[in-house]
């Protein structure tokens, strides 16, 4: 049986992001930082959801539904699972009828880092509020300054570049759309007006994503009645 690394005091507050704005602000650390921390600091340990009594990876639950993630050494230890339910944006279940291959595939990165938290204790201080170092140190390097994660000016503006020069398709609609923390939901009724309405012209649809908070496109086109009851 391997042991259990220990593994807090790895994420820093130059790996820390923010999505959203307003009441839907949040930080977080990226799953693919926590990843490739993980290979490591804790090489052989693989997160893995564990199927229901169908073979499926999704549990159903009294209102939505949950995944059940692990970690599973290559020498076959394996440690408890942890529940992280299907929600959206405002932290309420989304309907099981209405689960999503997005919706799924968002919440197992998301219970992946907190099943991380729990067992191995990397990125423990996000929930904690725990403060940060400034930097990520190696073992065996010293600490060196970090560049600041990009403000949300420089994104909108990075984004506005790239329109100018390329004609905008969907994926980067649907791209722009998630980085200002608009919820999956209201970014495919917003994909249907841009090609029943702007005749599928996604660069103005950007502009008009652009122009108006994450809180007003979220109340709009997702609501709570259709998004679900209880991200």
């Amino acid at each position: 049986m391997t042991a259990i690394p220990h593994l807090k005091g790895l994420i820093t507050k130059d790996m820390v992001k923010t999505i959203g704005s307003g009441s839907y602000a949040a930080e977080y650390c990226p799953w693919s930082k926590i990843a490739e921390l993980m290979q490591v600091h804790a090489p052989g340990w693989m997160p893995e959801c564990v199927p229901n009594t169908d073979g499926d990876i999704l549990h159903k639950a009294p209102v939505g539904g949950y995944l059940q993630i692990r970690f599973v050494h290559l020498d076959g230890t394996a440690t408890p699972a942890y529940q992280q339910a299907v929600m959206d944006n405002r932290h309420k279940s989304i309907p099981y009828d209405k689960i999503s291959s997005r919706d799924i595939t968002d919440t197992q990165r998301r219970g992946w880092c907190l099943a991380a938290a729990a067992v191995f204790g990397i990125g423990v201080e996000m929930w904690t509020r725990d403060p940060l170092e400034s930097g990520y140190r190696h073992d065996s390097e010293a600490a060196s300054e970090a560049a600041p994660a990009p403000k949300v000016a420089q994104i909108v503006g990075a984004i506005n570049a790239i329109t100018e020069v390329t004609k905008a398709s969907e994926a980067t609609f649907r791209k722009a759309a998630l980085e200002k923390g608009v919820h999956t939901v209201a970014i495919d009724k917003l994909v249907e007006i841009v090609n029943t309405k702007l005749g599928g012209d996604f660069a103005k649809g950007i502009e008009g994503v652009l122009a108006k908070s994450a809180d007003d496109l979220n109340a709009k086109y997702a609501p709570s009645d259709d998004a679900g009851e209880e991200w």
